[in-house]
Protein backbone atom coordinates (compact mmCIF):
# COMPACT_ATOMS: atom_id res chain seq x y z
CA UNK A 1 0.00 0.00 0.00
CA UNK A 2 1.32 3.41 -0.97
CA UNK A 3 1.13 6.19 1.59
CA UNK A 4 0.61 9.83 0.68
CA UNK A 5 3.23 12.38 1.65
CA UNK A 6 0.46 14.69 2.79
CA UNK A 7 -1.25 14.41 6.19
CA UNK A 8 -4.69 12.92 5.49
CA UNK A 9 -6.69 15.22 7.76
CA UNK A 10 -8.45 18.48 7.12
CA UNK A 11 -6.72 20.24 10.00
CA UNK A 12 -3.19 19.65 8.73
CA UNK A 13 -3.60 19.04 5.03
CA UNK A 14 -0.43 20.89 4.08
CA UNK A 15 1.93 19.01 6.40
CA UNK A 16 3.72 15.79 5.71
CA UNK A 17 2.53 12.77 7.68
CA UNK A 18 4.77 10.16 6.15
CA UNK A 19 6.44 9.41 2.87
CA UNK A 20 6.58 5.72 3.67
CA UNK A 21 5.32 3.14 1.21
CA UNK A 22 4.32 0.23 3.43
CA UNK A 23 5.04 -2.97 1.55
CA UNK A 24 1.99 -5.12 1.01
CA UNK A 25 3.67 -7.25 -1.64
CA UNK A 26 2.80 -4.99 -4.58
CA UNK A 27 4.98 -1.87 -4.54
CA UNK A 28 4.12 1.01 -6.83
CA UNK A 29 5.86 0.75 -10.20
CA UNK A 30 8.44 3.37 -11.12
CA UNK A 31 10.10 4.31 -14.39
CA UNK A 32 13.47 4.73 -12.66
CA UNK A 33 15.74 2.10 -14.19
CA UNK A 34 18.10 2.19 -11.20
CA UNK A 35 15.53 0.58 -8.99
CA UNK A 36 14.25 -2.98 -8.98
CA UNK A 37 11.31 -4.16 -6.92
CA UNK A 38 10.87 -7.38 -5.00
CA UNK A 39 7.20 -8.25 -5.40
CA UNK A 40 7.48 -10.97 -2.81
CA UNK A 41 8.54 -8.73 0.07
CA UNK A 42 7.66 -5.19 -0.92
CA UNK A 43 11.28 -4.14 -0.44
CA UNK A 44 12.53 -1.52 -2.88
CA UNK A 45 16.09 -2.25 -3.96
CA UNK A 46 18.57 -0.18 -5.96
CA UNK A 47 20.89 -1.86 -8.44
CA UNK A 48 23.75 0.57 -7.92
CA UNK A 49 25.89 0.14 -4.79
CA UNK A 50 25.10 2.54 -1.93
CA UNK A 51 27.11 5.71 -1.58
CA UNK A 52 29.27 6.06 1.51
CA UNK A 53 28.71 9.79 1.79
CA UNK A 54 26.12 11.71 3.78
CA UNK A 55 25.41 11.75 7.50
CA UNK A 56 21.66 11.41 7.44
CA UNK A 57 21.19 14.97 8.68
CA UNK A 58 21.19 18.57 7.56
CA UNK A 59 24.85 19.00 8.44
CA UNK A 60 23.68 21.41 11.16
CA UNK A 61 24.75 21.50 14.82
CA UNK A 62 22.57 19.91 17.48
CA UNK A 63 19.80 22.25 18.61
CA UNK A 64 19.72 24.18 15.34
CA UNK A 65 16.23 25.47 14.54
CA UNK A 66 14.98 25.65 10.95
CA UNK A 67 11.83 27.36 9.72
CA UNK A 68 10.07 26.53 6.46
CA UNK A 69 9.49 29.08 3.76
CA UNK A 70 5.68 29.24 3.95
CA UNK A 71 4.51 32.57 5.43
CA UNK A 72 2.19 30.90 7.98
CA UNK A 73 3.74 31.24 11.44
CA UNK A 74 4.92 27.86 12.77
CA UNK A 75 4.15 26.70 16.30
CA UNK A 76 6.79 26.32 19.04
CA UNK A 77 8.44 22.90 18.96
CA UNK A 78 7.89 20.98 22.23
CA UNK A 79 11.18 20.09 23.88
CA UNK A 80 11.83 16.38 24.40
CA UNK A 81 11.91 15.41 28.07
CA UNK A 82 14.89 13.46 29.43
CA UNK A 83 13.73 12.85 32.99
CA UNK A 84 12.16 9.40 33.24
CA UNK A 85 9.31 8.13 35.42
CA UNK A 86 7.58 4.83 36.20
CA UNK A 87 3.92 5.81 36.32
CA UNK A 88 1.12 3.22 35.95
CA UNK A 89 -1.52 3.91 33.29
CA UNK A 90 -4.26 1.66 31.83
CA UNK A 91 -3.59 -0.68 28.90
CA UNK A 92 -5.63 -1.04 25.71
CA UNK A 93 -4.90 -3.28 22.69
CA UNK A 94 -4.91 -1.80 19.18
CA UNK A 95 -6.80 -3.51 16.38
CA UNK A 96 -4.36 -4.11 13.54
CA UNK A 97 -4.63 -5.36 9.95
CA UNK A 98 -1.66 -7.49 8.86
CA UNK A 99 -0.35 -8.55 5.46
CA UNK A 100 1.03 -11.69 7.13
CA UNK A 101 -0.25 -14.15 9.79
CA UNK A 102 -1.56 -12.34 12.84
CA UNK A 103 0.94 -12.42 15.74
CA UNK A 104 -0.25 -13.79 19.05
CA UNK A 105 -1.17 -11.18 21.66
CA UNK A 106 0.11 -12.24 25.08
CA UNK A 107 -1.87 -11.88 28.29
CA UNK A 108 -1.45 -8.24 29.25
CA UNK A 109 -1.76 -6.48 32.61
CA UNK A 110 -4.55 -3.96 33.20
CA UNK A 111 -1.88 -1.31 33.83
CA UNK A 112 1.71 -0.79 32.75
CA UNK A 113 4.33 1.64 34.00
CA UNK A 114 5.33 4.27 31.44
CA UNK A 115 7.52 7.35 31.61
CA UNK A 116 5.32 10.35 32.43
CA UNK A 117 4.62 12.60 35.44
CA UNK A 118 1.97 11.30 37.83
CA UNK A 119 -0.29 14.32 37.22
CA UNK A 120 -0.73 13.18 33.59
CA UNK A 121 -1.65 9.58 34.42
CA UNK A 122 -5.42 10.18 34.35
CA UNK A 123 -5.20 11.59 30.81
CA UNK A 124 -3.19 8.87 29.08
CA UNK A 125 -3.47 5.21 28.06
CA UNK A 126 -0.79 2.73 26.92
CA UNK A 127 -2.00 1.26 23.62
CA UNK A 128 -0.37 -2.10 22.92
CA UNK A 129 0.73 -2.44 19.28
CA UNK A 130 1.05 -6.20 18.53
CA UNK A 131 4.07 -6.70 16.26
CA UNK A 132 5.43 -10.00 17.51
CA UNK A 133 8.97 -9.49 18.81
CA UNK A 134 8.73 -5.78 17.92
CA UNK A 135 5.56 -5.12 19.97
CA UNK A 136 5.48 -1.95 22.05
CA UNK A 137 3.16 0.49 23.81
CA UNK A 138 2.02 3.78 22.29
CA UNK A 139 1.26 6.40 24.94
CA UNK A 140 -1.68 8.58 23.87
CA UNK A 141 -4.76 10.29 25.32
CA UNK A 142 -7.65 8.18 26.56
CA UNK A 143 -10.38 7.01 24.21
CA UNK A 144 -8.29 6.80 21.04
CA UNK A 145 -9.61 4.60 18.24
CA UNK A 146 -8.55 4.14 14.65
CA UNK A 147 -6.70 1.93 12.22
CA UNK A 148 -3.29 0.31 12.03
CA UNK A 149 -1.91 -1.53 8.99
CA UNK A 150 1.27 -3.63 8.83
CA UNK A 151 2.91 -4.60 5.53
CA UNK A 152 4.77 -7.77 4.60
CA UNK A 153 8.11 -6.00 4.99
CA UNK A 154 7.30 -4.92 8.54
CA UNK A 155 6.42 -1.35 7.60
CA UNK A 156 3.34 0.10 9.26
CA UNK A 157 1.08 3.10 9.55
CA UNK A 158 -1.27 3.95 12.37
CA UNK A 159 -3.90 6.69 12.77
CA UNK A 160 -5.82 7.25 16.01
CA UNK A 161 -8.42 9.81 17.05
CA UNK A 162 -10.57 10.38 20.15
CA UNK A 163 -13.97 12.08 20.53
CA UNK A 164 -12.28 15.37 21.47
CA UNK A 165 -10.61 15.49 18.05
CA UNK A 166 -7.11 14.68 19.27
CA UNK A 167 -5.11 12.72 16.68
CA UNK A 168 -1.96 10.59 16.68
CA UNK A 169 -0.08 9.20 13.67
CA UNK A 170 2.79 6.73 13.66
CA UNK A 171 4.60 5.24 10.67
CA UNK A 172 7.67 3.10 10.03
CA UNK A 173 9.42 2.05 6.82
CA UNK A 174 10.21 -1.44 8.14
CA UNK A 175 12.63 -3.22 5.80
CA UNK A 176 11.65 -1.11 2.78
CA UNK A 177 14.81 0.86 1.99
CA UNK A 178 13.33 2.99 -0.77
CA UNK A 179 10.44 3.88 1.55
CA UNK A 180 12.89 4.97 4.26
CA UNK A 181 14.78 7.28 1.90
CA UNK A 182 11.60 8.70 0.41
CA UNK A 183 10.13 9.47 3.83
CA UNK A 184 13.36 10.92 5.21
CA UNK A 185 13.90 13.22 2.23
CA UNK A 186 11.26 15.59 3.57
CA UNK A 187 13.37 16.34 6.63
CA UNK A 188 16.95 15.19 5.94
CA UNK A 189 18.69 16.83 3.01
CA UNK A 190 21.23 14.01 2.74
CA UNK A 191 18.41 11.52 2.05
CA UNK A 192 17.11 13.32 -1.04
CA UNK A 193 19.49 11.83 -3.59
CA UNK A 194 18.77 8.32 -2.31
CA UNK A 195 15.04 9.01 -2.51
CA UNK A 196 15.25 10.05 -6.15
CA UNK A 197 17.54 7.09 -6.93
CA UNK A 198 14.90 4.76 -5.51
CA UNK A 199 12.22 6.35 -7.68
CA UNK A 200 10.69 8.67 -5.11
CA UNK A 201 9.29 12.14 -5.90
CA UNK A 202 11.53 15.19 -5.69
CA UNK A 203 9.52 16.98 -2.99
CA UNK A 204 7.65 18.47 -1.28
CA UNK A 205 10.42 19.24 1.18
CA UNK A 206 10.52 20.88 4.58
CA UNK A 207 11.36 24.26 3.09
CA UNK A 208 8.03 24.25 1.19
CA UNK A 209 5.81 23.97 4.28
CA UNK A 210 4.97 26.13 7.34
CA UNK A 211 6.91 23.92 9.75
CA UNK A 212 9.46 24.72 12.43
CA UNK A 213 12.04 21.99 12.93
CA UNK A 214 14.77 21.36 15.52
CA UNK A 215 17.80 19.12 14.92
CA UNK A 216 18.07 16.86 17.99
CA UNK A 217 20.99 14.87 16.56
CA UNK A 218 22.16 13.64 13.15
CA UNK A 219 19.36 11.04 12.99
CA UNK A 220 16.47 12.77 14.77
CA UNK A 221 14.49 15.98 14.32
CA UNK A 222 11.44 17.39 16.09
CA UNK A 223 8.91 19.64 14.41
CA UNK A 224 5.75 21.69 14.93
CA UNK A 225 3.06 23.31 12.81
CA UNK A 226 0.29 25.76 13.80
CA UNK A 227 -3.25 25.01 12.63
CA UNK A 228 -5.78 27.70 11.74
CA UNK A 229 -8.38 26.24 14.14
CA UNK A 230 -6.19 26.75 17.24
CA UNK A 231 -4.79 23.24 17.02
CA UNK A 232 -1.15 22.38 16.63
CA UNK A 233 0.78 19.47 15.18
CA UNK A 234 4.03 18.33 16.77
CA UNK A 235 6.14 15.35 15.86
CA UNK A 236 9.50 13.72 15.38
CA UNK A 237 11.21 12.04 12.44
CA UNK A 238 14.05 9.53 12.79
CA UNK A 239 16.21 8.36 9.90
CA UNK A 240 18.95 5.77 10.05
CA UNK A 241 20.69 6.56 6.79
CA UNK A 242 20.87 4.00 4.00
CA UNK A 243 24.23 5.35 2.87
CA UNK A 244 25.88 4.91 6.29
CA UNK A 245 24.36 1.49 7.07
CA UNK A 246 25.11 -0.28 3.77
CA UNK A 247 21.46 -0.44 2.78
CA UNK A 248 19.97 -1.10 6.21
CA UNK A 249 18.32 2.27 6.70
CA UNK A 250 15.01 2.87 8.45
CA UNK A 251 12.55 5.70 9.04
CA UNK A 252 10.15 6.25 11.94
CA UNK A 253 7.83 9.19 12.51
CA UNK A 254 5.22 10.06 15.12
CA UNK A 255 2.91 13.08 15.07
CA UNK A 256 0.39 14.41 17.58
CA UNK A 257 -2.42 16.89 16.81
CA UNK A 258 -4.39 18.67 19.54
CA UNK A 259 -4.96 22.09 21.09
CA UNK A 260 -1.78 24.11 21.45
CA UNK A 261 -1.51 23.73 25.24
CA UNK A 262 -2.28 20.03 25.08
CA UNK A 263 0.46 19.52 22.49
CA UNK A 264 3.03 21.35 24.61
CA UNK A 265 2.07 19.39 27.75
CA UNK A 266 1.61 15.86 26.36
CA UNK A 267 3.66 15.53 23.16
CA UNK A 268 7.07 15.43 24.93
CA UNK A 269 5.96 12.39 26.98
CA UNK A 270 4.19 10.68 24.10
CA UNK A 271 7.36 10.96 22.01
CA UNK A 272 9.73 10.08 24.86
CA UNK A 273 8.01 6.73 25.45
CA UNK A 274 8.17 5.81 21.76
CA UNK A 275 11.84 6.82 21.47
CA UNK A 276 12.80 4.90 24.61
CA UNK A 277 11.09 1.69 23.50
CA UNK A 278 12.59 1.95 20.00
CA UNK A 279 16.04 2.59 21.56
CA UNK A 280 16.47 5.82 19.60
CA UNK A 281 19.04 8.20 21.15
CA UNK A 282 17.74 11.68 22.00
Amino acid sequence: MKFSRILPTGIAAAVLLCATACGSGTPTATPNTNRSTSAASGIHQKNTPPSHTGAGSHGLPTGETLTGGNPVAPAPVPALQHKQYQTPIPVSVLHVTYAYPVPKVPSLPSEVRMSLPTDLASKLTAYYFPLGSRSFYIVAPNGMKGKADVGQDGSYKLALKNPEGTELYLSSSGACQGCAADAAAMYFTSARKDAVDYGGPSGPYFQDLPVKMVTVNSQLITLAYAEQNKKQLAGFAYYLSITTTHGQGTFLSEKYVASGQDVQNLAPWIFQNTLLQQKIPF
